[in-house]
């Protein structure tokens, strides 16, 4: 067990395996009158350095550890209960009426989705882009399971009962890890969208005069709201960055990645060249769009269990839609990229390469919100058309056939076999009430 000095000493000591001499810092800034020497920095208390960036690793860890204790306590109880999964409970009634015969039932199940596993993956390799999984169909399969009731002397309609549920099962929880997914990232995001327009917005004047941003520059005070809003927003991306690997690959995996690269890259070189005024503004453009989409997303997936809460994704998707657009193709290019940056290069800058440098991955990152925001023009003015709409990029995943969904159309079928499969479900139930009855009265 670690006790708290050790923790401290390992804190410290990546903190020093981290740190670059102060000359570093000065051979990259432009040349200043005022700044000759490097000592400057040096006597410069509040100077943004390398090592401090460890915070953000610090606050990456708690947040996946955060994540971890949290899905488990709270998300994934109050994810069933939103999209009203019961599908466990009926299973594991299931389990306690027959145990033998369902301990045989699942060691078929695995052997059948093992078999499936297999297939698929060769279809892949064939380039069968079209893969489904026929293990959690089996259920439509009727005369695969009359030879698993005849050969193992099981009810044929607790086969089918069986074989149902454990496909619903593998179903609800895809729904769910879904559901856990966008609520944490709704909880962060929303926090720190909040806590980015209270610090930002109406503590600093940055964004009403982009070019208030270079005052001082480069010997700048960083104020402790703003170092921690740049610390968390670090420690999220790095997070996010980790569980990208984790997730479900998408049809933009590509351009996300490419969006977590630039923002790493982007945070961690504008808080050591001190360019905090820049980096806070282009996090903030981001979180006001990305927890409007994540609040779509969440109440989404509970829209088929509440019908209610169609309409209030509704309302968030457009409040996303119209974010992003005015956001990152308005507010970013012309206060953050033109205002903040190429009006400073030409008026109140010097020539330097890590600015340079710096403006390029901006840039690229407003090429990709182009590219996004075509995708969802696209889609709106199809759906005026009323024409069918396709999801055409990940981040409106789960956001299904109406304004606010926009499904793909692998969605749409998971939709009605979920549907199906439930209706399968009420109908083995009366089955099974009904033979229950007859057996009582027979008994009688």
């Amino acid at each position: 067990m670690f006790d708290l000095t050790t923790m401290l000493n390992f804190y410290n000591s990546m903190k020093a395996s981290c740190s670059v001499d102060i000359a570093t810092y000065f051979d990259h800034f432009p040349v200043y009158a005022h700044i000759p020497n490097a000592d400057i920095f040096k006597n410069f208390e509040s100077f943004p350095l390398v090592e401090h960036l460890i915070d953000g690793v610090v606050i990456a860890f708690f947040l996946t550890l955060f994540r971890v204790l949290l899905d488990k306590a709270l998300i994934r109880p109050v994810g069933k209960w939103c999209m009203k999964q019961t599908t466990e409970e009926s299973l594991k009634e299931l389990y306690n009426r027959n145990p033998k015969q369902c301990k045989v039932l699942v060691q078929e199940f695995d052997k059948i989705n093992e078999e499936t596993k297999k297939a698929n993956k060769k279809k892949v390799g064939e380039g069968n882009k079209n893969e489904k999984d026929n293990a959690l169909s089996i259920n439509n399969d009727s005369s695969r399971m009359r030879n698993l009731s005849n050969l193992h002397s099981i009810p044929y309609e607790q086969v089918k009962e069986f074989f149902t549920l454990r496909s619903q099962l593998t179903k609800d929880e895809k729904q769910l890890h879904k559901f856990s997914e966008v609520s944490f990232k709704v909880l962060c995001h929303t926090f720190l969208t909040v806590y980015g327009i209270y610090h930002i917005c109406f503590g600093t004047t940055w964004l009403s005069n982009p070019l208030s941003v270079w005052e001082n520059y480069p010997l700048q005070q960083i104020s402790s709201p703003i170092y921690w809003y740049v610390m968390a927003e670090f420690g999220l991306y790095i997070h996010e960055f980790i569980f990208f690997f984790l997730e479900a690959h998408r049809s933009d995996d590509i351009m996300m990645l490419v969006h977590h690269i630039a923002t790493l890259i982007l945070i961690s070189c504008s808080y050591t060249l001190n360019m905090n005024g820049v980096g806070t503004l282009t996090m903030l453009v981001h979180d006001c769009a990305d927890s409007l989409l994540e609040f779509a997303k969440l109440f989404n997936y509970m829209k088929d269990a509440r019908p209610w809460a169609e309409g209030v994704s509704d309302g968030f998707f457009i409040g996303f839609a119209l974010t992003f657009i005015t956001s990152r193709c308005g507010v970013f290019p012309y206060k953050v990229i033109f205002q903040a940056c190429l009006q400073a290069r030409n008026n109140i800058l010097p020539k330097f390469f890590a600015f340079d440098i710096l403006v390029g991955f901006l840039c690229v990152l407003q090429v990709l919100h182009i590219l996004w925001s075509v995708m969802i023009v696209k889609m709106a003015i199809g759906f005026l058309k009323g024409e069918e709409l396709k999801d055409e990029r990940s981040f409106v995943e789960g956001l299904e056939k109406t304004m606010s969904s926009l499904t793909a159309e692998e969605q749409e079928n998971e939709l009605i076999e979920k549907k199906q499969a439930l209706a399968k479900l009420d109908a083995l139930k009366e089955e099974r009430k009904e033979g229950e009855g007859y057996s009582s009265k027979k008994i009688n």
